[in-house]
């Protein structure tokens, strides 16, 4: 696609789907009519975005404090996830108590990352009863095979 949509120009760079991807997405977005400020945001908040978002700020966190442990590290990302959530009105500052908690039972950053996912989940603001969010997240999430 030569020209990108409004609504990949509004994304953080960070959060802009893979250029494999856009034509795909705009088709979704032209088919039921939704505003590239509102698509632009069900992309940023997309479990697939908020992993790479995740994976991203743990190797942040890794090159700064580079003699914590890993479960440190886990811990680092997802406090400061947290805070942000209750920064931005989101959640309770009592979530942060549960920090020791979901990092004791994670035995992966997949685990850490699955639960800041559900939190996402429980506070979306709209139904997605005809199934586009989950198109979005499919072709967010998918894979090429290499051949």
């Amino acid at each position: 696609m030569l020209f990108k949509p409004k609504w990949f120009r509004i994304l953080r760079y960070e959060c802009r789907p893979a250029a494999g991807k856009i034509e795909r997405l705009e088709t979704v977005r032209k088919r039921y009519n939704i505003r590239h400020e509102v698509f632009a945001l069900r992309i940023a908040s997309s479990p697939f975005t908020t992993r790479r978002l995740q994976q991203l700020l743990l190797e942040e966190v890794k090159g700064r404090m580079l003699t914590v442990d890993e479960k440190g590290l886990w811990n680092a990302v997802l406090t400061y996830s947290l805070a942000n959530l209750v920064r931005s009105g989101f959640a309770s500052p009592a979530i942060l108590g549960d920090v020791e908690k979901v990092i004791g039972a994670a035995n992966s950053f997949d685990d850490v990352c699955d639960y800041i996912v559900s939190l996402g989940e429980r506070r979306a603001g709209f139904p997605d009863a005809l199934g586009i969010g989950q198109m979005i997240d499919s072709i967010l999430e998918e894979t090429r095979a290499l051949s």
